[in-house]
């Protein structure tokens, strides 16, 4: 099944229940924005695009782990 969310949206859902349910100060809140903006342009892109293209990979999957009802010859792995 291929989720069709725009980003923005599930990372604002996300934001919203972490500030509802953990209730840090806003100041941190807007240090880690900055952080997480900051990076995305720095010598860690490299590493944060490859995390993030692994994560959207696992999330779109047809098939998740251990699925063994899918096999065939598109599979990756050969099951």
């Amino acid at each position: 099944m291929t989720v069709h969310m725009p980003l923005i949206i599930l990372v604002t859902i996300i934001a919203c229940l972490g500030y509802r349910i953990c209730r840090p100060p806003f100041w941190l809140v807007v240090m880690l924005m900055l952080v997480g903006f900051l990076s995305a342009h720095s010598y860690f892109a490299p590493a944060i695009h490859s995390g993030t293209k692994a994560g959207v990979e696992i999330v779109d999957s047809t098939a998740g782990w251990g699925d063994d009802h899918q096999a065939g010859p598109d599979r990756e792995d050969g099951r």
